[in-house]
C-alpha cells in the first residue's frame, strides 16, 4: 500500500504541475474560451505587460485550513502573509527568450547555467509572517519551542540572498542573540553543489528520467484549444474595484474531474512510473487512474484576475481551492476512524508601483557567509 500511495503522490505532484500549465497558459496564443474578442485582447495584453515589467511592489495573504484530522476536532489553520518589492533586469531576460525548455531534459546542466546568469538580474526586498495553529504548537512543544508567529525578512541583491538574523533567533536556538543580516552568494552555492562528488551522476539520472520532455509533451497537449475547452472555463464577471481603480474581473475554473478522465493522464502516469525506475502493470495503472479520478471529483479550483483596462496591469489575483481527500482515502483502504482531511486554500496577491520601485540595495553591514570552508568539510 505504501508503495502504491507513493506512486499516486508522485503523479499528484505532476497533475498539479499540469494545472499550472493550464492556468498560466505559457503558450504563444492565449486560450480565451468563449470570451469576446475584446476581452481576449485585454487578457493577452495584460500578460505581455506584466512580463515586461522591470519592477513592482506586492502584498499577499495565504490561508490554509485543514479539517478532518484525527484527534484534532478544530482542525489546523495556517496563515502566511507578506509584502515587498521586486526588480528585474529585462536586458538579461531577453537573452533567455529563445531557450527551448525541452533542451533541459537532455542537458540538465543548462538549468544551472541559466540560474547563474539569471539570479543577479533579480532584486527583492520581502517580509513574511507565518502564523501557526495553536494545536500544532502544542504537539511540537516537547521537541521544539516555536512562537505563534514566525517572521522572516529577506533581500536579494546581485545574486546574494540576505536574511535578517535577529528574526531567526526567535525560532532557531543557535541564532538567539544574533543581530544584523547574513548573506549567501547563490552563484557560489550553485558552484559548490555542482562540485560535490556524485552530483554528475544525479544529472545523468535527470537525463534518463526525461522529465523536461514529458512536460513539453503535456504542454503541447494542453495548449490545444479543444482540449482546454473541456478542462478550463473562463468567464468575464462584473467589474470591481482594487485600490480605487475600476478593474475587469476574469474567473478561471479548472475541471479536475474532466482532467483525470483524459487518456493523456494514463499516459502521464505510466511515463512518471517508468521515469522513476518502477515497473508498473496495466492493473496498477488502472487502479491509480480510479484513485486519481476519485481525487479529481473532490477538487475545486477557481482563480480570479483583476485587470486595469487602461494600463493593462494585473492589479490583483485570487485563488480558491478545496481538496476533499476523504473519498480518496476510503478508496485507498483507510477506515472511517482514520483522518479524512479536507484542505481549503485561499490566496490574494496584490501588486502596485509598476516600474516605480527604487533600486534595492544590500543591507548595511551584512555578513557574507564564506562557503569555501563549508564545501571542503562536506
Amino acid at each position: 500500500m505504501k508503495r502504491f500511495m507513493s506512486r499516486v503522490l508522485l503523479v499528484m505532484i505532476a497533475v498539479f504541475a499540469i494545472t499550472g500549465l493550464v492556468s498560466a497558459q505559457p503558450t504563444a496564443v492565449t486560450f480565451c474560451d468563449d470570451l469576446s474578442e475584446a476581452d481576449c485582447t485585454l487578457i493577452t495584453d495584460s500578460q505581455a505587460t506584466m512580463m515586461a515589467l522591470e519592477s513592482s511592489s506586492f502584498t499577499f495573504d495565504l490561508n490554509v485550513d485543514i479539517d478532518g484530522i484525527e484527534d484534532m476536532p478544530n482542525g489546523l489553520a495556517f496563515t502566511l502573509s507578506g509584502s515587498g518589492a521586486t526588480t528585474l533586469d529585462q536586458s538579461v531576460v531577453a537573452k533567455f527568450s529563445d531557450i527551448d525548455p525541452q533542451s533541459f531534459s537532455t542537458n540538465p546542466m543548462a538549468i544551472f547555467d541559466l540560474l547563474k546568469e539569471a539570479l543577479p538580474a533579480v532584486g527583492a526586498d520581502m517580509q513574511f509572517s507565518l502564523t501557526l495553529p495553536e494545536e500544532l504548537l502544542r504537539e511540537m512543544r516537547d521537541e521544539v519551542e516555536l512562537p505563534e508567529t514566525i517572521k522572516l525578512s529577506l533581500k536579494m541583491v546581485d545574486g546574494v540572498i540576505y536574511v535578517n538574523a535577529e528574526e531567526l533567533g526567535a525560532y532557531i536556538p543557535q541564532m538567539k542573540g544574533a543581530a544584523g543580516w547574513l548573506g549567501v552568494d547563490l552563484i557560489e552555492a550553485i558552484d559548490m553543489v555542482l562540485a560535490q562528488p556524485g552530483f554528475s551522476d544525479s544529472l545523468k539520472e535527470m537525463e534518463n528520467m526525461q522529465l523536461g520532455g514529458m512536460n513539453a509533451e503535456m504542454m503541447q497537449a494542453f495548449s490545444d484549444p479543444e482540449t482546454l475547452a473541456g478542462i478550463v472555463d473562463i468567464q468575464r464577471l462584473s467589474d470591481d474595484e482594487v485600490d480605487g481603480k475600476t478593474v475587469a474581473v476574469f474567473e478561471t475554473t479548472v475541471d479536475y474531474a474532466a482532467l483525470m478522465t483524459m487518456p493523456a493522464m494514463a499516459d502521464l502516469m505510466k511515463q512518471q512510473m517508468e521515469a522513476s525506475g518502477s515497473e508498473v502493470s496495466d492493473a496498477e495503472i488502472e487502479a491509480m487512474m480510479t484513485m486519481m479520478q476519485t481525487m479529481g471529483k473532490n477538487i475545486t479550483l477557481k482563480a480570479q484576475q483583476f485587470i486595469d483596462p487602461e494600463t493593462r496591469h494585473l492589479l490583483q489575483s485570487k485563488l480558491d481551492m478545496t481538496f476533499d481527500m476523504s473519498e480518496m482515502m476510503a478508496a485507498a483502504g483507510a477506515s472511517s476512524s482514520d483522518s479524512q482531511p479536507v484542505v481549503t486554500i485561499g490566496a490574494t496577491f496584490t501588486q502596485g508601483d509598476f516600474n516605480a520601485v527604487e533600486a534595492i540595495t544590500k543591507p548595511d553591514g551584512a555578513f557574507l557567509i564564506p562557503l569555501n570552508g563549508m564545501s571542503q568539510s562536506m
